[in-house]
């Protein structure tokens, strides 16, 4: 069955908008691997972003010179990254 905290727990990000590794800034999309590490489009700071499980700051997986506003991600089985932006309206794979 489905369950859930009613009142939330803050998992990654300090709550403050930036562009520290433990911030983030309009963050926009998640996914969850099967080891629990989440990776989550930093949309303003024009990255991806991998959290593992307890941790207290990201790690970018994605070059930011490379995305202008990160908006999708997708992984393949093989473990490649889609990611879409707006910005420069193209897929890139990592």
């Amino acid at each position: 069955s489905l369950r859930w905290n009613q009142t939330g727990v803050v998992v990654a990000g300090t709550g403050n908008s930036g562009s520290a590794l433990n911030q983030f800034d309009r963050p926009n999309c998640i996914h969850i691997d099967d080891r629990d590490s989440m990776y989550i489009c930093d949309h303003q700071n024009y990255c991806v972003k991998r959290w593992l499980p307890n941790a207290t700051s990201g790690i970018p997986v994605t070059n930011p010179n490379n995305n202008d506003h990160v908006m999708h991600l997708a992984i393949d089985k093989n473990g490649s990254f889609y990611v879409s932006d707006h910005g420069e309206d193209h897929v890139l794979r990592y």
